[in-house]
């Protein structure tokens, strides 16, 4: 034995980097033991049995299942029954509108086919009934969300979502988002251009065409090359090809090309409100608005005053509307006297550009980097002004956070939600921006791991991805919060609709990597999970969360390693896949 153990360690081999796993009893796994089981929260939840386990309720998917007190009971019975020990309610979608009397907001009385009454109150009701049953509540929140685009869409006399938003009757607060349109210089005129494959949807002056349309052409049409060089004069009866179309003064414009002549495309900015070519489903406000903030702030302040609950969340509205957001007057204001000096308007930030196939992009300015992290401190900021009312009204309510696992969706919407600590090998992390993170302001990070696949050795076997797995995202969210606060997993029952069997995997995934699991949602079919979260869940646990000491345990256990010289190993880097979990 002893002759095998040198031998062993004199041609360097060690433990398998791979190692069954079963942290939940179910179906047990194979993970990256290397990577799963770093850090000081990681230890620490697994040397005292601790693990979070959350049941998210979404409000307008679940109207009619919070409608009533016996509703709301057996709901809260149920999932104790199963074996969760938090309960995540919803109180303000991404409509506006509050699941509880509010000075700020309208209630949400109705939402399809459901029904609110009134006079009830169903915050009240969880509150005493998470109580009765030993459970904690937690209370979720849209920041700067403050419409439905498809409320808006389907106003008329019987409304199916109601009203659309306050936010829509107060463009003024909106965000203001840098837009652009792809065009074509002629003389002092701009030819709008677009791309199009429906001659119906022609509103511009040119439209690119990768092939001939069917039916009547629109216009006359040039044949061109990628680089959109004319290769066949105008013609009503073009051959099939790459060609652009034109009208009215598009139409004069391309009759006048020669053979030869190289199109050049550009863009013009405009600046419009987010109403304006709406096409995500929450209206974004200014977060540089005082007043949108201070409305913000509003809600926090009634909640925390009136209602005794365990912790108050920010769904992922916690944020600006894209990379195109916010470019408002105020925007401008602030961030000129951030860097000292008047600004070219974007171009010192960034300007749109277009390539010849109409593929929009963008070139940064001089101060791109800078108005990056300074977007993030603007976030930043703000999370410290919530964190600081909490404290001050509730002083046991904990704050938290839920963003989509994929860190790098985050700098173009302005947030930083790892530690301001964070060495790692993204591009977008200079020291500025890393300065801004702010996961030692907030008690825990759930970050949405919504993939199919549980495990990286699953995704090593069917030739995938290791980074689209609740394994590598539970890993990464851990490691970027760096041992500030304790990190869970979500997970979304909709991904495992046609293999739920598939849940077993992610739950391991989940139970393995962070200190707690969140489930996403109520709604999402879930009697037909129910009995694997049962399995999954039949022994108790305690969340980290359930002492609020148990937060400051880990971060002075940090300070005093960090005093001794240690350091973390290198973060790992997984790709993930854009957009998952917002």
């Amino acid at each position: 034995m002893i002759a095998t153990i040198l031998a062993t360690i004199a041609i360097g081999q060690t433990a398998p980097r791979f190692q069954f796993a079963a942290p939940l009893p179910i179906t047990p796994v194979r993970i990256d033991a290397r990577l799963a089981k770093v850090g000081i929260a990681q230890e620490m939840a697994a040397r005292h049995k601790w693990q979070a386990r959350l049941l998210w309720v979404d409000a307008t998917a679940n109207l009619g299942r919070v409608n009533s007190a016996e509703k709301i009971a057996a709901l809260v019975d149920r999932a104790k029954a199963i074996g969760f020990n938090t309960i995540v309610f919803d109180v303000k979608p991404i409509v506006g509108r509050t699941m509880y009397p509010s000075q700020y907001a309208d209630r949400l009385l109705a939402w399809r086919t459901d029904t609110m009454p009134a006079d009830f109150d169903p915050l009240a009701v969880f509150v005493k009934e998470t109580d009765r049953a030993g459970l904690d509540l937690f209370v979720s929140l849209n920041a700067f969300s403050e419409g439905h685009l498809y409320a808006k869409q389907q106003q008329g006399a019987n409304p199916p979502f109601g009203a659309p938003g306050w936010g829509y009757e107060h463009p003024e607060l909106q965000s203001v988002e840098l837009a652009g349109r792809p065009v074509v210089r002629h003389g002092d005129q701009l030819l709008t251009m677009n791309p199009t494959a429906n001659p119906a949807e022609f509103d511009t002056d040119l439209a690119l065409y990768t092939q001939k349309p069917s039916g009547e052409m629109p216009g006359p049409a040039v044949m061109v090359d990628i680089q959109n060089r004319v290769t066949v004069a105008a013609t009503y009866n073009p051959p099939a090809g790459r060609m652009i179309v034109g009208k009215g003064a598009g139409a004069e414009y391309l009759l006048s090309l020669p053979v030869g002549t190289r199109m050049s495309v550009t863009a013009e900015h405009e600046f419009r409100r987010s109403s304006e070519g709406q096409t995500q489903i929450p209206l974004m406000m200014n977060p540089h608005s005082r007043a949108v903030k201070d409305r913000a702030l509003g809600f926090i302040d009634e909640i925390t005053r009136n209602y005794a609950v365990d912790a108050v969340l920010y769904d992922d509205r916690l944020r600006f509307g894209g990379i195109e957001a916010d470019f408002s007057p105020e925007a401008r204001a602030a961030f000129e006297k951030h860097v000292g000096r008047q600004l070219r308007w974007p171009e010192d930030v960034y300007s749109i550009t277009y390539t010849n196939d109409l593929k929009r992009g963008l070139r940064p300015g001089r101060f791109y980097d800078t108005w990056m992290a300074w977007r993030a401190s603007v976030m930043a900021e703000f999370v410290g002004e919530v964190r600081r009312l909490v404290a001050r009204n509730r002083p046991t309510t904990q704050f938290g956070v839920y963003a989509g696992s994929f860190f790098g969706d985050y700098p173009r919407v302005g947030v930083n939600y790892a530690s301001p600590e964070l060495v790692a090998g993204y591009p977008f992390l200079t020291r500025a921006y890393r300065d801004q993170g702010f996961a030692n302001q907030i008690d825990m990070l759930i970050t949405g791991c919504y993939y199919r696949m549980g495990t990286i050795e699953e995704a090593m076997r069917r030739g995938e991805s290791t980074g689209v797995t609740v394994e590598a995202g539970g890993i990464m969210s851990n490691r970027l919060a760096n041992d500030h606060t304790w990190t869970y997993a979500g997970l979304m029952l909709a991904t495992f609709e046609a293999e739920p069997e598939r849940l077993e995997l992610a739950l391991q995934g989940a139970a393995a990597t962070t200190q707690g699991i969140m489930v996403f949602d109520l709604s999402h079919n879930f009697d037909k999970f129910a009995p694997i979260l049962e399995r999954a869940f039949r022994t108790p646990t305690i969340p980290p969360h359930r002492d609020q000491e148990n937060v400051r345990r880990l971060r002075e256990t940090r300070r005093i390693q960090y005093a001794n010289g240690y350091r973390p190993p290198p973060v790992p880097f997984f790709e993930g896949a854009a957009g998952t979990g917002w």
